[in-house]
């Protein structure tokens, strides 16, 4: 049975007219089995700090009065193995050029979304996803974050991706645990300075992690990863839409998984020698090698027996469009 993973989501200054120039989404992931342990100490940090169980972490409320709080909160994630956390951060959005790109903001949205969630999912496990409410519209992009997920990793049946659920803030402890890490990452990348008890939180997670909170960090760290997207690289590459061939409405999901596993088998292979994302490196394959090549992807050294026989002929390889 594969593992089940829960991931936690919140942003920071994402809206097109948020008035703030950086914009950060982050998210925090640990194993289904482990997230009621977690709760549970999160809860008694804040009892032997005299707080009820119920009050609600959130970067908004740091204070001087609760700085030792909320410090020890930052030393609980570093301490907790079975805790991790991902951030995507957009340090200029007056850069981005939707138009050029035929897009609007709401599709960037969703296109950072899996950016920030590809480097977490695995073929081999199962995830349930769950954002903060943040305002009436939130079902309806659920929805559209959910399937925009899962196409993009030819995830067809959500087998890899269980759910994508709206939750509040202030039942869950690991989504206050978000929003405390994405302010980190968001005060320090739109240079805000002027409150003391946030700049202690801001250096004890540099301390802890021992990255400027700034820059891409590698794409095989595991508690505090970050990717900085730049748009300048982001429109230097295109994307894999339109690369693989449509299949037969007679082939079954099946498929999809396999094809899922064989793109990130290959960005896991190749990424190893690329800092950033595995997106960037599949398309760097894409691009330099396969497309000049008019080469084909065989895939039936991965799709079963049984694929196979459904296939009855009609698709033995995928074929990259040049």
């Amino acid at each position: 049975m594969s593992q089940i993973f829960n991931i936690y989501c919140d942003e920071s200054c994402h809206l097109e007219n948020a008035h703030q120039k950086a914009m950060v989404l982050g998210a925090i992931w640990c194993p289904l089995e482990k997230t009621r342990e977690i709760a549970v100490r999160i809860r008694e940090i804040k009892e032997s700090h005299g707080l009820k169980p119920e009050f609600e972490i959130k970067w908004s409320k740091v204070s001087p009065a609760k700085k030792q709080f909320y410090l020890d909160i930052l030393d609980y994630f570093f301490d907790d193995d079975d805790l991790h956390f991902r951030a995507l951060i957009v340090p200029d959005k007056s850069k981005l050029d939707h138009a050029s790109f035929g897009q609007s903001h709401d599709d960037f949205y969703y296109k950072m979304y899996f950016d920030l969630l590809k480097v977490i999912l695995s073929p081999e496990a199962c995830y349930k996803i769950y954002i903060d409410i943040k305002d009436t519209q939130g079902a309806v992009k659920v929805k559209k974050l959910h399937d925009v997920l899962c196409n993009s990793i030819y995830d067809f049946s959500k087998e890899i991706i269980d759910r994508v659920q709206l939750i509040r803030s202030h039942e869950v402890e690991q989504l206050q645990l978000t929003d405390l890490l994405t302010g980190v990452i968001s005060y320090v990348n739109r240079e805000l300075t002027g409150n003391a008890a946030k700049e202690a939180l801001v250096r004890r997670t540099m301390e802890r992690s021992h990255y400027s909170l700034r820059r891409t960090t590698l794409l095989r760290e595991n508690k505090v990863n970050l990717f900085s997207w730049r748009a300048s690289e982001a429109q230097a590459r295109q994307p894999l839409t339109g690369c693989l061939t449509s299949f037969n409405s007679g082939i079954t999901a099946e498929i999809g998984i396999a094809i899922s596993k064989l793109f990130m088998t290959v960005s896991d292979k190749i990424s190893k020698a690329v800092t950033g994302s595995s997106h960037f490196a599949i398309n760097l394959f894409v691009r330099a090698i396969i497309r000049p090549m008019k080469t084909k992807i065989i895939l039936s050294g991965i799709l079963s027996k049984k694929v196979k026989s459904r296939m009855k002929g009609r698709l033995t390889f995928v074929v990259v469009n040049g």
